[in-house]
């Protein structure tokens, strides 16, 4: 296990992290700003220009909905004009690392963007992720053949996914085992992209920039953050907590676009009312940056 499993913390406690993250710099993993919790990327890791550059990923729990912001080159609609765009975001609740947690009932993932795999687009569990060149069917031919390739080229950069896997040792470390961690080569680092298995539970709403902006107070602006395309996905608390107990649990999340040209993480909390305990709105905001404590309790190679 190489970072702790959050399991069930009291509002206090999360407070309490909320207000130790506020006064942290703002480099740090899991900052909060407007309720938000962010992770910003490299700006310059983005192989292939600003259209395959993300600029961070944050997210915010709304009370009834728990909402996910992407910042980048891409909207979730389109491609890039060679066939490439996003691919899944994955929701690791198990408390593991990626290596570990793949293909467990603790995996989640959103189909959300027209990429090369024939899931419909909505919320999955159950979800074993692979590399989307090794089972769809695709030519791409900008495609990265592995993450250490990837890096090799150049692009092993600060903030390499986002400010939550910070240097390519954290990147490694949290997809992959101890022994291929130690060893990263271009045949055992292949990227964890897309689903290649799961479980439809539930549907997804998509959000412009401007309601992100406007209704629920998205600021990428402050870090600088703002890409070419900003778009939310808001996911029903009700339908979380389907698959996922009652209090806060704590997640790893990341994305990576297709092509392999950039990717992007975030760990972080959110909490599933149970019948028992209804939290308090202002309490609410202070769930975001608990996940912050995954990062510190990583077994360190």
């Amino acid at each position: 296990m190489k970072f702790a499993n959050l399991g069930k913390i009291s509002v206090s406690t999360a407070a309490v992290a909320c207000a130790f993250a506020v006064a942290a710099p703002q480099a740090e993993a899991g900052v909060l700003h407007n309720g938000w919790n962010y992770s910003i990327d490299s700006f310059s890791d983005g192989s292939g220009g600003e259209v395959y550059d993300y600029k961070g990923l944050a997210a915010y729990d709304a009370g009834d909905q728990f909402i996910f912001a992407i910042s980048g080159g891409l909207n979730f609609d389109e491609n890039s004009g060679k066939n490439l765009t996003h691919g899944d975001l994955f929701l690791n609740f198990s408390g593991e690392d990626f290596d570990v947690a793949n293909g467990s009932s603790s995996m989640l993932a959103i189909k959300f963007a027209p990429n090369d795999t024939d899931f419909e687009t909505g919320l999955y569990t159950g979800v074993t992720g692979g590399d989307i060149n090794d089972f769809a069917n695709i030519n791409h031919t900008g495609h990265y053949s592995s993450l250490k390739n990837y890096y090799n080229k150049g692009f092993d950069k600060e903030n390499t996914y986002g400010t939550d896997l910070a240097t390519s040792d954290a990147v490694y470390d949290y997809f992959y085992s101890d022994a291929v961690a130690a060893n990263p080569k271009d045949g055992n680092t292949p990227f964890m992209s897309a689903m290649q298995s799961g479980t439809k539970i539930g549907d997804v709403s998509m959000l412009t920039k401007s309601v992100l902006n406007s209704q629920y107070g998205l600021d990428f602006a402050h870090f600088d953050a703002v890409g070419s395309d900003v778009f939310g996905i808001a996911i029903d608390k009700a339908l979380l907590g389907t698959v996922l107990p009652g209090g806060i649990n704590g997640f790893m999340a990341h994305l990576i676009l297709e092509c392999g040209n950039d990717g992007v993480a975030l760990a972080g909390a959110l909490e599933i009312p149970t019948e028992e305990e209804v939290p308090e709105p202002t309490a609410l905001a202070a769930l975001a940056l608990v996940g912050v404590g995954m990062l510190g309790a990583r077994k360190r190679r």
